[in-house]
């Protein structure tokens, strides 16, 4: 169908992905949206995973990605793959396990003399790997370097803020394309001001600052206030 997907974790991926499947030959046997976390499954369908590179001709395909508030991306992916992530089974354990262990390398084990990461431990992470040049995972990669949107012109850059009028044009053209097979809209869960505030009201000033620089790109990019959420 010449569409390309940039994926961004802890942004719908789990819907957009599911709608690239469901437009796939065969897309109509999918049932579950979890399958669309499996490499496997998708290769089975044909859906292909590439590598944004400058030097592709985008010309001729529909690019779309979508982003959310970049601070509130940092809580989602906290929530789901740190503090979550403990309490879960199979490989989402292991993954969770493996995130641990490399922010305790990065911090240093001397930093972390209690089990538990917190929020505020996270950041610092966060803050690390950019400090040390260290690659990040894409649950918190900045939309910059994960999606280059200064290389690519994305035909339609859509907000998880506004995301039923964003994917409903999204779906339009896929429409257009011929390739909707009868996709619908589900609404997107948000971090309410309130939990925004239970994690953040604690972060110092000047870890909060160090954050920001870190997505700095994103949140000129994008049209983002780092100090408001709307």
């Amino acid at each position: 169908h010449r569409v390309i997907y940039c994926n961004v974790p802890k942004v719908a991926s789990t819907t957009l992905k599911y709608w690239m499947l469901k437009m796939m030959p065969f897309g109509d046997q999918i049932q579950k949206k979890p399958q669309v976390h499996n490499d496997a499954f998708i290769a089975l369908f044909g859906l292909k995973r590439a590598f944004l590179t400058s030097e592709f001709n985008y010309s001729n395909y529909f690019s779309f990605m979508f982003v959310r508030h970049p601070l509130v991306r940092l809580l989602s992916a906290y929530r789901s793959k740190i503090e979550s992530g403990k309490k879960r089974n199979g490989k989402w354990k292991f993954f969770h396990e493996q995130f641990v262990h490399h922010i305790r390398v990065v911090l240093g084990y001397s930093k972390l003399r209690k089990s538990n990461i917190s929020f505020e431990d996270f950041l610092t992470y966060v803050v690390q790997l950019n400090h040390k040049g260290i690659g990040f995972n894409p649950h918190w990669k900045p939309y910059y370097k994960l999606c280059k949107p200064c290389s690519i012109n994305y035909d339609v850059i859509g907000k998880i803020e506004t995301f039923q009028e964003d994917a409903s044009l999204v779906l339009e053209l896929f429409n257009k394309l011929g390739c909707s097979r009868g996709l619908n809209l589900t609404n997107q869960t948000s971090t309410s001001d309130s939990l925004y505030d239970k994690y953040y009201r604690n972060i110092s000033h000047t870890l909060l600052n160090q954050v920001i620089r870190v997505y700095n790109q994103d949140f000129l990019l994008y049209g983002y206030d780092p100090h408001r959420l709307s």
